[in-house]
Formats: structure tokens, C-alpha cells, sequence
């Protein structure tokens, strides 16, 4: 019996490590600028790519995070969000050594002062963006080709 309870007690600890050191990935949605509820109703991809493969990682989704994986020190991939019909992909790096918030975003027309920085967008159907609250910083992508865009992600992640 002693030898069970040690047994349990080692797999618990080793188990409690190994999560405590995967940062966690909080994530949020908006439309238009208001955010949308998600209820682990959404899947996230990391996508590293090089010269001879693809992999693609899922993470499992509770109460709106994931678990990221360690990587090595640099490693870049792209991180996609998918929703419903909406699907976000960004080429970031990816060895986060703490928990994190990602807001994934799209805006449709008119769009948003604060993604076009005062610009006249011409020919832009929508825009995505990516942001981290803490932050305070963004990137977008603007886009004229939405099938396009949307075809180069599915063909990563399917």
C-alpha cells in the first residue's frame, strides 16, 4: 500500500512539473471591435514548417487557453485560430516562456480607425489582427484576397 501511495504521489509530482513549466495561452475573439463569448467552442493550431515537413500541433482548449509547448529558443510557426467560419493565421514565435493573452480579431468595413491608422484602404475586404492586451501591441493583415488567404491556411492545418 505504501508503495502505491509513492507510486501516486511521484506520477502527481512529475505531472504537476511538467505543467507548471508549459506556459498557458489565454485567448479571446472580437468582431468589428466587440468581443465575442467563447466557450472552448474554437480549435488553435501551431504550424512549424521547414524544408522537408509540416507539423502541426492542437493543443487541447480549456476554460478559453491551451497549453503551448516548449520549443526551442527563437522557433517561429504560425499560430491559427479557428472559429465557426473564421480562421486567423499569424507567423509568430512560438517558445513563450510565460502565460500569455492573444486577441484574435477580424474587422469588416468601415473599418476601425485604430487598424487603419488614419489610412484609406483601398481594395480591402477585411482585416485580421492579432493582439496582446498586456502589451498593448498588434499586427494586422489586410486583406483583398479572403479566399486566397483563407485557402493557404487550410491547406496548412487540414
Amino acid at each position: 500500500m505504501k508503495k502505491v501511495f509513492i507510486v501516486i504521489c511521484g506520477v502527481l509530482f512529475v505531472s504537476n512539473i511538467m505543467y507548471a513549466q508549459s506556459p498557458k495561452g489565454l485567448v479571446s475573439f472580437f468582431k468589428d471591435g466587440k468581443e465575442i463569448k467563447l466557450q472552448d467552442d474554437f480549435k488553435i493550431y501551431i504550424v512549424l514548417q521547414d524544408s522537408l515537413k509540416t507539423t502541426v500541433i492542437k493543443p487541447v482548449v480549456k476554460n478559453n487557453s491551451f497549453f503551448i509547448p516548449n520549443f526551442k529558443e527563437g522557433q517561429k510557426g504560425m499560430l491559427v485560430f479557428k472559429y465557426r467560419k473564421y480562421l486567423i493565421g499569424f507567423t509568430q514565435r512560438v517558445d513563450m516562456k510565460q502565460d500569455i493573452a492573444y486577441d484574435f480579431g477580424i474587422d469588416y468595413k468601415p473599418f476601425d480607425k485604430k487598424f487603419t491608422n488614419g489610412e484609406k484602404l483601398k481594395k480591402v475586404r477585411r482585416i485580421v489582427y492579432l493582439s496582446w492586451p498586456y502589451s498593448k501591441s498588434r499586427v494586422r493583415i489586410e486583406l483583398k484576397k479572403t479566399k486566397k488567404y483563407r485557402r493557404k491556411i487550410l491547406k496548412l492545418i487540414e
